[in-house]
């Protein structure tokens, strides 16, 4: 089954256990155990920094990934983020999310968080012309003048004539990959991938 992975042989949903089940028996046979060093030089060598998560796309378990969504210690994705009345706002409301981003752009923003930041949300740091930095959320930009929300509350306007350099926005969120299991981030990404608008 390692053999075909890649290949239409292997349901897209089953790949992730079949990759799994592999792991557990390689040390057992050596035959296994080359199949999985080739899978994962072949990952390594990717410039592509989905392509070792890409196998959690299909599959998972929405119900799982709505109880580590809501109380995972580490990942606390309330904390920040909204499902239907329910969580943070520090980051965008999620009740949705799946009818606006396809798995792929939903395992982007998981893996990802600073690749595409909705509108409101990211740090982003101005330079001023006397050398001083000055970091918040854009809230609102013009010609003339950059608004930011540098704490809560807190907001100050920088003339557009007096910044000399800009950052692109920063996601406030930390990669998912280094804070979920692999099961746990396929059972999240079902679970986001559930949050659609219902049509009337």
């Amino acid at each position: 089954w390692m053999q075909a992975l890649a290949t239409p042989r292997v349901a897209p949903g089953l790949r992730f256990d079949v990759l799994a089940a592999a792991r557990r028996a390689r040390g057992a046979a050596p035959d296994l155990e080359r199949l999985v060093a080739a899978y994962d030089a072949g990952l390594a060598g990717s410039k592509d920094p989905l392509a070792p998560y890409q196998i959690a796309m299909d599959g998972g378990s929405a119900e799982r990934g709505a109880q580590v969504f809501n109380s995972h210690p580490v990942a606390q994705c309330t904390r920040c983020h909204a499902v239907n009345g329910q969580g943070g706002v520090a980051g965008p409301d999620l009740s949705h999310i799946a009818s606006a981003l396809n798995r792929h752009d939903l395992l982007e923003a998981l893996i990802v968080p600073s690749a595409r930041i909705a509108p409101g949300y990211g740090l982003t740091t101005l330079t001023i012309r006397d050398g001083t930095t000055v970091t918040g959320v854009v809230v609102a930009e013009s010609a003339t003048a950059v608004d930011l929300e540098v704490t809560k509350g807190t907001k100050t306007s920088i003339a557009t004539s007096d910044i000399t350099g800009r950052t692109k926005p920063l996601s406030l969120m930390p990669p998912m990959g280094g804070s979920l299991q692999p099961r746990e981030l396929r059972d999240v990404l079902a679970y986001v991938q559930s949050l659609r608008a219902h049509i009337k």
